[in-house]
């Protein structure tokens, strides 16, 4: 079935929206669905169809294929009721093919979940020999005959708290603390387990959302060890995980479990399951066919944390992407394993939680988590204009008017030329370098390779740009329109020595803060230690733009002090006067400048290479 860009899960939803609604209130949503989908609406129509002939697949078909394929439920023992040597004393859930009590073991004076059921089930044989944490511990299995009925016992690891089910139903927008609702599900005392108090405090300490994608990491991993030993789940649901007092998730019910090799039964919840495995309940289906694999698993568990983040209003663009790919209809497509998945929610907590520590991006420049590229091009633009307001300025008090007018027009001409050819040379190889940024599909780890090399990039270019004019300008008019003295050389030097201090300064000092808060994050993995691999050069430029900008104001009196002729008039003194104290202040304002924006910039570096750990 194609899903017309919508994800399986979403198809369904709409149907079973659409199949409780009157014929008349049907047809009205389903002309709306035409208008944007055709190709939605068709298949909506096929399947309301099917529906209503009585042969629905999710009303009808897999319930009814389930209750052919399960015997006479178990029924319900009483409490205080003995089986073997289990008391038997209240009933904690039921499903289709078993019922779970709440018992005593009556010879190791302990309690425990005790699975009743008349099936032949392999869940005891296919957790065995599992040791994992987070996965509900199978202690013995037992098979008896009781009163006219032969049960099959499975003794169990007790979780003393709510299913994810329970709790999800509480859970009512972002404000809400999951430990909270996991208090208000199961009141009582905690017991003391040390070793699960930073799982509850990290859960107490987390956002709605930040604690659901932590249950969502833990329970990919736990199917990545199992998935690793060739089991597949294939009933990943709420009521199937179990949370403890301290909100560690179990996961439970592997009745319908199965070799990742070898499929031999059926099993699942409609809502939750892939197309692949619903098509294993379709009339002439060859169960020895492997039609699932490790991804069946990976969309359940996908569709689970989309419905919790979805009652906790999430909105977050980043991880529904995430969630996206793990819920891909097309299972070629799909998050290719549990592993992967728990490593990409992983990662998006990491950098989430870390951009929570970050600088806060203010008013005006919020634009540069959009256009993070265009910002860094845009201020460096800004700050070659204003080392040019100095430039220009020194030029014409300290040099133009020692020049001849037939020098100076030479002058006016050759800086035009010099940046006609600099500058566009140097944006063309500056786009050439950074060009992974505009690949088409973007590759994360070329683009985070290429953000680190900007600051190199933007210091070559600035220097390129500036430095060659020092020679260049003065040997151009001394060519072509007559001899200029070794002091003007040095005025040039000065000149372009002013102006590249303050552009370098500023361009480098604007760009690492944008490098390091904006872009490095986008395609960062959340990892501290690849963090701190690769920002290291970073973070020493940023520590020297301090010093650097400091020889500013200090060049700029000395310059002053070397140059200064003697025989100004009182009106060109004055105008050296204004200089001198302009270039100076501009000096400091660009030191006060720089100083800032590098110390928020070293602790945004500080707080990408702070290690995080969920587990």
């Amino acid at each position: 079935m194609s899903d017309g860009g919508l994800q399986w899960a979403e198809i369904s939803a709409l149907f079973n929206e659409l199949a409780e609604k009157n014929s008349s209130e049907r047809n009205l949503h389903l002309e709306k669905i035409q208008a944007t989908n055709p190709q939605l609406a068709d298949e909506l129509r096929s399947l309301l169809k099917t529906h209503d002939s009585a042969d629905g697949f999710f009303e009808e078909k897999v319930p009814r294929l389930f209750a052919s394929l399960a015997p006479d439920p178990v029924r319900e023992l009483r409490t205080g009721e003995r089986v073997l040597h289990f008391e038997i004393i209240k009933l904690l859930g039921e499903g289709s093919v078993a019922k779970v009590f709440l018992a005593k073991d009556l010879e190791l004076e302990r309690l425990v979940a005790l699975k009743v059921s008349l099936n032949q089930s392999h869940e005891a044989r296919a957790l065995a020999n599992f040791q994992l944490d987070g996965i509900v511990q199978v202690y013995s299995e037992h098979v008896v005959d009781h009163k006219d009925a032969r049960l099959r016992l499975i003794c169990l690891q007790f979780i003393a708290g709510p299913t994810l089910a329970e709790l999800i139903q509480k859970i009512a927008g972002p404000e809400g603390n999951f430990i909270q609702l996991l208090e208000s599900c199961s009141p009582g005392e905690v017991p003391f387990e040390p070793a699960a108090l930073k799982w509850r405090e990290l859960l107490q300490n987390s956002t709605m959302e930040e604690a659901i994608v932590l249950l969502g990491i833990r329970l990919a991993e736990v199917l990545s060890q199992t998935h690793a030993r060739g089991v597949l789940h294939l009933d990943i649901k709420p009521a199937n995980i179990l949370l403890d007092p301290y909100g560690r998730p179990f996961l439970s019910d592997f009745n319908v479990s199965t070799s990742s090799a070898n499929l031999t039964a059926l099993g699942g919840t409609p809502k939750y399951m892939p197309p692949e495995q619903a098509r294993l309940f379709e009339e002439g289906a060859n169960l020895s066919q492997n039609q699932v694999d490790v991804r069946t698993d990976v969309y359940a568990l996908g569709i689970l944390i989309n419905e919790m983040l979805a009652a906790s209003y999430s909105q977050n663009s980043n991880l529904k992407t995430i969630l996206e790919r793990a819920t891909k209809s097309d299972r070629a497509a799909r998050t290719s394993s549990a592993k992967e998945f728990a490593l990409e929610l992983s990662s998006w907590l990491r950098t989430h939680l870390t951009e929570k520590e970050m600088t806060p991006l203010w008013g005006m420049v919020r634009w540069l988590q959009s256009f993070p590229v265009r910002a860094i091009i845009s201020l460096s633009v800004i700050s070659q204009l204003f080392a040019s307001f100095i430039n220009i300025s020194y030029n014409r008090l300290q040099i133009v008017s020692a020049l001849s007018p037939e020098q100076n027009e030479i002058f006016v001409r050759s800086v035009l030329v010099y940046n006609l050819i600099t500058y566009p040379l140097l944006v063309l190889l500056s786009a050439y370098a950074i060009r992974a940024f505009y690949q088409k599909p973007l590759q994360s780890e070329r683009a985070r390779r290429t953000a680190v090399r900007v600051p190199l990039i933007l210091i070559l270019a600035i220097s390129f740009g500036w430095l060659p004019g020092a020679w260049i300008f003065p040997r151009v008019i001394d060519s072509y329109a007559g001899p200029v003295s070794t002091e003007i050389y040095w005025q040039f030097g000065a000149s372009i020595w002013l102006g590249w201090l303050i552009s370098l300064t500023t361009s480098l000092t604007l760009a690492l803060f944008v490098l390091a808060r904006v872009i490095y994050p986008k395609f960062w993995t959340g990892e501290s230690e690849l963090a701190a691999r690769e920002l290291r050069h970073c973070e020493r430029l940023n520590r020297s733009m301090t010093l650097i900008s400091a020889l500013l104001p200090m060049s700029a009196v000395l310059i002053m002090v070397l140059f200064a002729p003697s025989d100004y008039s009182t009106a060109e003194y004055r105008s050296f006067k204004i200089l001198l104290l302009v270039t100076i202040g501009l000096g400091l304002v660009n030191l006060v400048l720089v100083q800032r924006i590098a110390q928020k910039t070293d602790r945004v570096f500080g707080t990408l290479k702070r290690p995080r750990v969920f587990n």
